[in-house]
């Protein structure tokens, strides 16, 4: 459950990341293999606050692809048309308001933790910039 909610957690900074400019996102469409986890797209929508929808088509990268590509070519005046026509949402759950106010504490707990582990991201960066030089490994390859 804690990887569930890291993800969960992780995702709504992005959205409130997102949020502060002029896109403010409504809902989340979810695709891939960690989408038919039931538990892991309830705790989406109930971290975040918005509604969760499942994709019928779970190689979501590639659906996204055609989509700009359809878009870029014509097909469709816009992204928002495309997704339309191809209907791609399967199933909508909704925020789990019964554990609203417990995820808001540890969402809230996980920004803390995320602050003060700026001067570890720091320390991690100078390790991976001063062995990146020596490219003596083909684990550095990855």
């Amino acid at each position: 459950r804690s990887i569930f909610e890291s993800i969960a957690f992780t995702l709504k900074d992005i959205i409130e990341i997102i949020g502060k400019g002029s896109t403010k996102p409504k809902k989340i469409i979810g695709g891939g293999g960690l989408s038919r986890i039931p538990i892991a797209n309830e705790l989406k929508s109930t971290i975040t606050g918005l509604p969760f929808y499942t994709s019928k088509e779970f190689e979501i990268t590639a659906l996204g692809a055609a989509i700009i590509v359809l878009t870029t070519n014509k097909h469709y005046t816009s992204t928002r048309q495309a997704m339309s026509s191809m209907n791609i949402k399967k199933q909508k759950i909704l925020p789990n308001n019964k554990y609203k106010n417990y995820y808001e504490d540890l969402y809230n707990y996980y920004l803390e933790l995320k602050k003060e582990s700026y001067p570890l991201y720091k320390k991690h960066r100078q390790i991976i910039n001063s062995n990146l030089k020596k490219k003596d490994s083909s684990l550095f390859n990855l």
